[in-house]
């Protein structure tokens, strides 16, 4: 799971878990990991 803020600080979206198209594929998989 990824903190909120973090994610805030990270620039995502509200609309998470969606990620961003603007994120590379790598770093989505690592978030869904979680």
């Amino acid at each position: 799971h990824v903190d909120p803020v973090l994610m805030v600080s990270l620039g995502y979206p509200e609309g998470w878990p969606e990620p961003p198209k603007r994120r590379p594929l790598e770093e989505v998989v690592h978030y869904e990991k979680y």
